[in-house]
Order: structure tokens, then C-alpha cells, then sequence
């Protein structure tokens, strides 16, 4: 799960920017954005809420979580405004949380790429060994409508590393009745269940007698 994200390059009037995505999983931790190496900020998901992490310099670096988790599979809007050395974090429009970083005054290296929904194994590596992130795996869930200073950020012109699909509709065609889908999974969108159900669309109780019995050219209809 390491090794898959897009990677932008030649941002300008980066790191002062303001960044809006939206995003949607089920999953409990993952990268959404790191920019950086020694200075960086990153930006991930960390037991179902949007943590940050700030260090433009002034060791150590300051970190801030959303009040909100956002891994209930539908989307959600994350926004970030960076200016030196404070952030604002906010979710869907709420009231956001303010981070500032004290101390000598540096930027971001505008030099460096600005990775989404993961990193390079080396590059994850350093950050994980540094603090800079909790969790080193990359984002499974859907990410879209990434504005960067009010643009539209093209994901087709990015470099794409292999397990990035593009798109997010495939969960448009699968219904899970007591679960959430989960659009990039590897064999394809599947479906989360709720505790006590399972099947491919969550509609079988996992202690009832249809659970595990798959019907080739036909339905299991409990007695």
C-alpha cells in the first residue's frame, strides 16, 4: 500500500496557498497531501479525522486535528489556507482550526513536488521516522476537485504511479444496504459491511443461514 499516489510538480505561489479537496473512504488512515522533506506540511487521515502536520522550519513541528471524522464513505470538503507559518484547517465549511508555528521565520520548499493520496517509499520513510506522519500507507477512497490557490488541479497531466484509478463512479453502480462502498479497492469497488451483516451488498444478517452460501443461478431464500 506504499508507493501509489500522483505527483505534482511546478506549483506556483506554493507553499502561501489555499488547497480544497474533496474526499471520500471508509478507510481509518491514509495521505492525503505532503509537501516537503525536513520542512513540510502533510496532511492525512488519522483514525478517521484530518490531521496536519506544520514545520516551515521552526523545529519541532506543530500538528492539528478536525473535530470531525470524515470516514463514513461519503464525501467530504477539506480545506487548507497556509501562509508562512499558519494554517486553517476546516471541514465541509465548518469553523476552522487555526495552527501557528512560532519561532524563525522560513518557507516551504516550492521546489518540491506535492504528492496526493501517498509518497515515495523514501521519501514516506523519512517522514514516518521524523514524526511528520502517524501513518505511512497510501489513501484508499476517492479524492476530486483538488483546487489549488482557486484551480482546478488535472490529475491526467500529474504523474500517476500504478494502483491510482481514475475516476470516481465506480461506486455508483454498487448498492450497499448496511455498508459503505468502497470505490479503489484492487479486485474493484466493494462494499463495507455494518457489525452483523455481510455479503457483497451487506444485505445478509452474518449469523443467518443465507450467510456464506452462494447461489450460482439463483437466490438463497432462508427456511
Amino acid at each position: 500500500d506504499r508507493d501509489t499516489y500522483l505527483q505534482f510538480t511546478d506549483l506556483q505561489n506554493w507553499p502561501r496557498a489555499s488547497i480544497t479537496l474533496q474526499v471520500s473512504t471508509a478507510e481509518d488512515n491514509g495521505i492525503l497531501l505532503y509537501n516537503g522533506d525536513n520542512d513540510h506540511i502533510a496532511v492525512e487521515l488519522y483514525q478517521g479525522h484530518v490531521r496536519v502536520s506544520y514545520d516551515p522550519g521552526s523545529y519541532p513541528s506543530s500538528a492539528i486535528y478536525s473535530a470531525e471524522t470524515i470516514n463514513d464513505g461519503q464525501f467530504h470538503t477539506v480545506e487548507l489556507v497556509a501562509f508562512d507559518q499558519m494554517v486553517n484547517l476546516s471541514i465541509d465549511g465548518g469553523s476552522p482550526m487555526t495552527m501557528d508555528n512560532f519561532g524563525k521565520h522560513y518557507t516551504l520548499n516550492s521546489e518540491a513536488p506535492l504528492y496526493v493520496g501517498g509518497m515515495p517509499v523514501d521519501v514516506n520513510s523519512a517522514a514516518f521516522r521524523l514524526w511528520q506522519i502517524l501513518n505511512g500507507t497510501s489513501f484508499h477512497g476517492c479524492i476530486r476537485n483538488l483546487y489549488i490557490n482557486n484551480e482546478l488541479q488535472d490529475f491526467t497531466k500529474t504523474q500517476m504511479k500504478p494502483g491510482v484509478v481514475p475516476g470516481c463512479e465506480p461506486c455508483r453502480k454498487l448498492y450497499c444496504l448496511h455498508g459503505i462502498c468502497q470505490p479503489n479497492a484492487t479486485p474493484g469497488p466493494v462494499c463495507h459491511c455494518e457489525a452483523g451483516w455481510g455479503g457483497l451488498h451487506c444485505d445478509q444478517p452474518v449469523d443467518g443461514p443465507c450467510h456464506g452460501h452462494k447461489c450460482v443461478h439463483g437466490k438463497c431464500v432462508p427456511l
